[in-house]
């Protein structure tokens, strides 16, 4: 998912270095989007965790702190 969201988001510069304590266990193709969610402040796990399952409600979490940073999120008034 962080791979997802971070290339629907432009894919933006991004370090592959971001200091999760199990940063090694994160593919290295999915580290740089795991390292801009977290700069971005769209995940504040740590540890990462790559493996785990993500629940609706953090999936739910993830696309809202995601819309802030994704200049085609469109903002549908109910």
């Amino acid at each position: 998912m962080a791979k997802f969201l971070w290339v629907f988001s432009g894919g933006p510069d991004s370090e592959s270095e971001c200091g999760f304590v199990d940063q090694e266990s994160i593919r290295p193709d999915f580290r740089e989007g795991a390292c801009w969610l977290k700069a971005n402040g769209i995940t504040t796990n740590n540890p990462y965790r790559p493996v785990a399952q993500v629940t609706r409600g953090e999936m739910a979490a993830f696309l809202y702190r995601t819309g802030g940073h994704n200049a085609q999120w469109v903002s549908v008034a109910p």
